[in-house]
């Protein structure tokens, strides 16, 4: 399309005989294709599928869910969930993470604030779920432990879980059981 059109410019370009006119089409020229260039390389287009869609409802149901009856029962409280939601793409990420932790860990509105801002931008729960299955469980029974293990899930795709799975079922398990030791290879699988 960019070179078609291009072309075309160029071939209007080349019958035109009048300097001054072609020095003002030559700028438009210009312009067009500065213009093109930058809105194709700041901005390239992503495929649907790349793009997870955000679930905000769902996440809205997992944290009301977890708070008392009287909780999430007026707009202003329902206002402070759903700002809380933005950002993640579905409620799985806050189900898992608290029901890792004793309920009274994770059924208030500040406890809820931490979940569900480390669940930003985390795809789903596998990653989370790969994490905790190697550590061991008094590793994962904390607000602020669970911050960290979503944390490090930011952005990680289904393939970068498999990577982290593969790289931890290559090592001898000891070097695979801290939460460290995966951010590093997660790190590494989801730079690929």
């Amino acid at each position: 399309m960019l070179k078609s059109t291009l072309f075309a410019l160029l071939l209007s370009l080349s019958l035109t005989t009048n300097a001054a006119s072609t020095l003002v089409k030559k700028n438009f020229l210009n312009a067009i294709l500065n213009n093109s260039l930058e809105r194709e390389f700041k901005n390239p287009p992503l495929p649907d599928s790349c793009i997870p869609r955000e679930d905000t409802t769902s996440c809205i149901q997992s944290v009301c869910s977890k708070m008392p009856g009287y909780k999430c029962d007026d707009v202003q409280e329902l206002q402070e969930v759903a700002k809380l939601c933005r950002n993640n793409f579905n409620g799985q990420c806050v189900d898992l993470s608290c029901s890792k932790m004793p309920s009274y860990k994770c059924d208030d509105i500040d406890e809820l604030k931490v979940i569900a801002g480390s669940c930003q931008y985390v795809y789903g729960n596998s990653c989370q779920q790969t994490i905790a299955s190697k550590l061991p469980s008094y590793k994962y029974d904390d607000v602020d432990e669970w911050m960290l293990i979503n944390s490090s899930c930011k952005f990680a795709t289904e393939d970068a879980v498999r990577c982290l799975e593969y790289s931890c079922s290559k090592l001898p398990s000891y070097k695979c059981d801290d939460l460290t030791e995966m951010q590093a290879l997660l790190s590494a699988c989801i730079a690929e």
